[in-house]
């Protein structure tokens, strides 16, 4: 992340630190009164979104694409500041091109900004609405906290050209809350539908066994915040927790390199562990105990670690 940082540290000097704190304090007050971030129109408002939300956004989308590997190719829909864009360099050596696509102008200035420090890539920058665009294939499609900012009753006409432009993935990101995964599930359905094959965080394309549920599928990354990231955000803790659900489908069936999911913090006792599963059963408790010949492999596990 340290790239990342360097990047928009230099390009943000243009504004005041308080100017983009205040700005960041409204935007926030807005989610928390209506549940979604109002449309960016202005620098400020771009640049300070981007610098509150970029580094935890970009810290789950490098977890959730070290899934996946043997990348030429991304299309990130609903790029934003290109956050799921970014991620894929840092991860894939043979990735050479990268087409983001938004269709707010403000947006792909501000991944274009970022992109211009990335010269050795090939870069194609679109301003499209995904409900009224067709998409050249490439070998992975991501969706970064994109989505939700749909109406879910196109779902499935945007994921079918997702689908259609996919050549390998098919990644959808979403914030780790119970409506945003009651909209990912109806897009995983339709993924599944589509002939994709889950392979994370699920063991399988069976229906998810929380749907129709009280609970709902997460996971958390922990990230280290800087002093201008805190400042910002008026934090005062060193860290935060991002929570965020996901599913990735691929176009062709791979071998599983697991067949149960971690979906909760891992319950440690005196003598044994708890671990609460997703399995080709449904959702499982298991007790490892000290007894057993793996105990301290199956005591390094945390949530979402596969097994």
């Amino acid at each position: 992340m340290s790239a990342i940082d360097t990047i928009l540290s230099q390009l943000s000097k243009q504004f005041s630190s308080t100017t983009l704190k205040d700005t960041y304090q409204k935007l926030s007050h807005a989610y928390r009164e209506k549940g979604h971030i109002p449309q960016l129109k202005t620098d400020e408002e771009i640049w300070a979104y981007t610098l509150a939300r970029l580094p935890a956004t970009y810290e789950v989308d490098h977890e959730v694409l070290q899934n996946i590997n043997n990348i030429e190719s991304v299309l990130d829909l609903g790029c934003g500041p290109g956050t799921g864009s970014w991620a894929a360099i840092n991860l894939f050596d043979n990735l050479k091109k990268l087409t983001l696509v938004d269709s707010s102008p403000a947006m792909l200035k501000m991944a274009q900004l970022i992109g211009d420090h990335y010269q050795s890539y090939e870069f194609e920058y679109q301003q499209k609405r995904l409900d009224a665009a067709e998409f050249t294939p490439h070998d992975l499609v991501i969706f970064s906290y994109s989505l939700s900012e749909l109406d879910p009753k196109k779902y499935e006409q945007i994921l079918s050209s997702a689908w259609v432009a996919c050549n390998k993935y098919l990644v959808v990101i979403e914030p780790g809350t119970p409506i945003h995964f009651k909209n990912l599930l109806l897009a995983r359905d339709h993924a599944v539908k589509l002939g994709g094959e889950i392979i994370a965080p699920c063991p399988h394309s069976l229906q998810c066994p929380m749907q129709d549920t009280a609970d709902w599928c997460h996971f958390s990354k922990r990230l280290p915040r800087n002093s201008e990231h805190k400042f910002i955000k008026s934090a005062t803790l060193s860290y935060e927790d991002e929570k965020y659900s996901y599913f990735i489908a691929a176009k062709h069936p791979e071998q599983r390199s697991f067949t149960q999911r971690i979906i909760k913090n891992p319950l440690k006792r005196s003598g044994h562990i708890l671990f609460d599963l997703c399995t080709m059963q449904g959702l499982q408790r298991t007790t490892i105990s000290k007894k057993h010949p793996e105990y301290k492999k199956y005591s390094k596990l945390d949530w979402g670690d596969g097994l």
